[in-house]
């Protein structure tokens, strides 16, 4: 799925910021990660981004330079969540 997704990844672009985080959620936690626009004042408008592949497969970092390409357009903050996917973790 990586590779497949690769081959249609932008180039990555600048950021001013880019911060991860782990929130807690119920049996461990989550990774999310903070995308800023270079030139964007805080505080900004945000865009919650969840990342393709179906709920089963996929992650943040093959999502990082879509990420970073919708915090530049929207020149908003992008809140990318690296969600569980399933069958492991169902619903």
């Amino acid at each position: 799925y990586g590779r497949i997704i690769a081959t249609a990844d932008p180039d990555p672009l600048p950021l001013a910021q880019a911060d991860e985080h782990r929130v807690a959620v119920d049996g461990g936690s989550i990774r999310v990660r903070r995308l800023v626009p270079a030139g964007l004042a805080l505080p900004a408008p945000a865009i919650l981004l969840f990342h393709g592949g179906g709920m089963v497969v996929g992650d943040i970092d093959q999502y990082e330079n879509t990420a970073r390409l919708v915090a530049t357009l929207a020149r908003c903050v992008v809140l990318n969540v690296d969600y569980r996917c399933g069958p492991e973790h169902r619903f």
